[in-house]
């Protein structure tokens, strides 16, 4: 049964315990304080910093024409096309005279002349003629050689900007015209034939002698008594350009956090990513999927910056996989390379480069990482000259999730990993108690002559489908904890689930609201369509059910069911409350452990082969020592063996509870026709794969030992289990335990 998100958010909002791990001891928040936690995360998640806002650059495009004179009177210009947007744009005119025949004149700079968009031709930018060089404001059309018409936004009426200097006609002369946005970050100036980048040698070209007043699109003007021959241009500040000192430090930008996602990718849109206030982050965990944004200021679009890894060993990285890579604005991951060529673009905030930094698929490398918290690697920027800037790599956190019947002190023994300081360690719980019930099957209804009451029944009680919703969003929520406080891109958890635990990690898969899977692209945590499971760990998982949950809810077993509800541990099918009814656990674990029989639930488990995530299966083999505390006598141990009396009470002739009578050394093996760890057959925790971790002589579970079984349990560091765990959380996703 699906439950809405939406309505999950608000219960889990109003119900659901956040308990996390402290110096190896446990705190709770339930209620009011866990909704207030919950908000706060999303503040977080909602804030996260702010990123320093950039100082604009500005952007200088210098075209250089040279060439001789050889008669009359020279005019010549560069053309500006209709539709060009100079607004912002300052025009600065700069000219040398020969030196042999004259003397080097220094640039007027004519701020604030220049207008919005040219419509129409009526402004001579450059006039040159008659021995004199003058630049102002032309009403009229050209009509004499003495004038250079451009197209150019109309000057205000008022202006009248000009200057006169001695012009030695007839001998070589340099023209240069420099367009600069100022600080105040003007857009690129740019033409639908992209001025800037297409401007070339072969746009002024020979000789011209071309008439009066006329100024051709190939961007030159003669006049009728001149001729001017062009031996040479340059153009610098375009694509290609060099940079102007070393290259400003990079600034990184968890995506996530800034709103740059769209989709399942970082949006390609640069006037957003530049105007990003938040998300500035030190690094990313090393999962192989999370992303950060990387900002570096240019002083001009058009330059090349060449981006480069380097690793912990200060050498130029060759491993994507162990340092992480570098990729486009809408690159694909799997384009990732070590070294990366970039180009400077304009913004609204001015002249930036941009590229996102993809972190490694795994944290640890060897031996030499496995003690560590984070490593770190560099990210060297060049462009003319090279700044280095740290990147930290850090951990994924990791979510313990239990299983049927318990809650986070599952795994209060669960060291070495529970008490670790090496891993960010935090508890998915799904315990709360359901209120307002009207009905279960069984039925656990109790009448007396006061009335008819149902005892208390917690979510550990109910199915896969109830409380998947629950652990997702408890992921969710102690990524963007994590995020924050480590400073990291971060958007994926390793999952250690124990029994239960890891089916429903894997019902995550199937969550859907509104035509979305809430699992691989809810909006609201963003994982860039991979899901928020790094690693999923599972630890005696009933994948394939086991025969015992199908005999609890058998009415031949009544008895036995009866008592294991009396000390809360309720075998339900389904269950009605608050307006809702919800399928049981129990009932969702049905299945013989061969893979068939399976419960709807096992069933619409997607197979391990197309899970986005990689997956190793623990098991556990209990031997004939972990059974033979089950022979004990009520006679001489009178309480103590609860086996004893549940034989006495639920299997005796009258009675008769088939799963009473087994509760023996040599009956309960049989229950499940194959090794197992006396709750889940082994075929069903490996899950029919070829893993070879398999724990021998150890029991499901730790609460097993009130029924005289003999630990240790799966989750005890006496079953060798939780330094595995260690183990396979060190251990890259593509390695040969993981399915």
């Amino acid at each position: 049964m699906s439950t809405p998100f939406a309505a999950v958010t608000r219960r889990i909002l109003i119900k659901s315990r956040i308990i996390t791990a402290k110096h190896g001891s446990l705190s709770e928040t339930r209620s009011a304080q866990s909704s207030c936690l919950k908000i706060a995360v999303l503040a977080l998640f909602a804030i996260g910093g702010a990123v320093t806002p950039q100082a604009a650059h500005a952007q200088a495009i210098t075209i250089t024409v040279s060439g001789t004179i050889t008669s009359g009177t020279d005019t010549t210009g560069i053309f500006v096309a209709p539709g060009t947007n100079l607004a912002g744009y300052v025009a600065k005119v700069v000219y040398t005279f020969n030196p042999a025949v004259g003397t080097p004149e220094s640039g007027t700079d004519y701020s604030g002349i220049m207008g919005t968009t040219p419509s129409s031709p009526g402004i001579s930018i450059v006039t040159i003629g008659g021995g004199s060089y003058t630049f102002g404001k032309q009403a009229e059309a050209a009509s004499s050689s003495s004038s250079v018409l451009m197209y150019y936004p109309t000057l205000p009426s008022s202006a009248d900007y000009s200057v006169a200097d001695t012009f030695p006609n007839g001998n070589g002369s340099d023209y240069v015209i420099v367009l600069v946005t100022p600080a105040t970050g003007a857009p690129p100036l740019s033409t639908t034939g992209n001025w800037e980048s297409s401007f070339s040698d072969t746009q002024i070209t020979g000789s011209a002698n071309v008439g009066v007043g006329f100024f051709n699109n190939d961007g030159v003007y003669s006049g009728a008594t001149a001729t001017f021959t062009p031996s040479s241009i340059t153009v610098s500040g375009k694509t290609g350009a060099s940079c102007q000192g070393p290259p400003e430090p990079l600034v990184l930008i968890d995506p996530v956090v800034a709103g740059l996602v769209s989709g399942s990718s970082v949006t390609t849109n640069t006037d957003d990513i530049a105007a990003a206030t938040y998300g500035p982050v030190q690094g990313a965990a090393a999962d192989g999927t999370s992303q950060v944004v990387l900002r570096i200021p240019a002083s001009a679009a058009g330059q090349t910056y060449t981006l480069t890894v380097f690793n912990d060993a200060n050498s130029a990285s060759t491993s994507v996989p162990n340092d992480g890579g570098l990729l486009e604005l809408g690159g694909s991951s799997s384009s990732a390379a070590s070294s990366l060529n970039v180009t400077s673009v304009m913004t609204a905030s001015g002249a930036e480069v941009f590229a996102i930094y993809l972190p490694p698929v795994n944290f640890s490398r060897g031996s030499q990482d496995n003690s560590l918290t984070t490593r770190s690697v560099t990210l060297q920027t060049t462009c003319g000259t090279t700044t280095s800037t740290p990147v930290t790599v850090a951990r994924p956190p990791v979510v313990l999730v239990h299983g049927l019947w318990g809650d986070a002190a599952s795994f209060d023994n669960f060291t070495p990993l529970y008490e670790s300081t090496i891993f960010n360690v935090k508890f998915a719980s799904y315990n709360d108690e359901i209120s307002d019930i009207t009905s279960t099957t069984p039925s656990y209804e109790v009448c007396t002559r006061e009335g008819c009451a149902f005892p208390p029944i917690e979510e550990n009680s109910l199915g896969f489908a109830y409380n998947a919703p629950s652990v997702l969003l408890q992921i969710d929520n102690f990524i963007n904890i994590y995020r924050t406080s480590a400073h990291v891109a971060s958007v994926k958890a390793d999952v250690v689930a124990h029994s239960m635990g890891g089916d429903i990690s894997r019902t995550m898969l199937l969550l859907n609201s509104d035509g979305i899977n809430l699992f691989l692209n809810n909006p609201m945590y963003p994982t860039f369509g991979a899901g928020p499971i790094n690693k999923l760990i599972t630890i005696a998982t009933p994948h394939l059910g086991t025969p015992i949950a199908s005999d609890l809810l058998a009415s031949n077993n009544a008895c036995a069911r009866i008592a294991l509800a009396a000390v809360g541990d309720i075998a339900l099918q389904s269950v009605t409350f608050s307006g809702q009814t919800a399928e049981g656990a129990v009932y969702d674990l049905e299945g013989n452990g061969f893979g068939g029989a399976l419960s709807p639930a096992l069933t619409a488990l997607p197979p391990p082969s197309t899970q986005p995530f990689p997956t190793a299966y623990i098991a556990g083999v209990a031997t004939s020592a972990n059974f033979d505390g089950l022979d004990c006598s009520v006679l001489e141990e009178g309480i103590n063996c609860v086996a004893g009396l549940l034989r006495l009470l639920c299997g005796n002739p009258l009675i008769n509870d088939p799963l009473a009578k087994d509760l023996t050394p040599n009956g309960w093996p049989t229950i499940f026709g194959q090794d197992n760890d006396a709750i889940v057959p082994l075929d069903s925790a490996l899950n029919k794969t070829s893993s070879h971790l398999e724990y021998s002589g150890v029991i499901h579970s730790a609460a097993l030992e009130t029924l005289n079984f003999n630990g240790p349990s799966v989750l005890d560091p006496a079953s060798g289990i939780p330094n595995e765990v260690i183990g396979l959380l060190n251990e890259s996703p593509t390695g040969s335990d993981f399915y």
